[in-house]
């Protein structure tokens, strides 16, 4: 089973990124995917991983800040929820 963070971003930023915080300290980080989207148009697409890019690198400064997360850890974590995760499960 997976988390799919799809479409939360586009709903609320500040609630994507509450979400993922429990998330982080919950499930698996293998479990997770970060985001997603079925957009009709690539702009929406592009506009909607940039806003996620965003939340999760904000997130994710907080995490080192607290010593939760060293800086090589948050950047594997972020590659995996962004690409090895759905890789993984799409390609594998």
């Amino acid at each position: 089973m997976y988390f799919d963070l799809c479409w939360i971003v586009d709903i609320s930023p500040s609630l994507y990124k509450k979400i993922l915080n429990l998330l982080i300290e919950i499930i698996p980080s293998n479990k997770i995917f970060g985001f997603g989207g079925d957009y009709m148009f690539v702009e929406g697409l592009y506009g909607s991983q940039k806003i996620v890019r965003k939340a999760i690198a904000e997130l994710l400064y907080e995490k080192v800040n607290q010593k939760y997360f060293t800086f090589d850890e948050a950047i594997n974590f972020a590659e995996k929820i962004l690409y090895t995760n759905p890789n993984a499960l799409y390609n594998g």
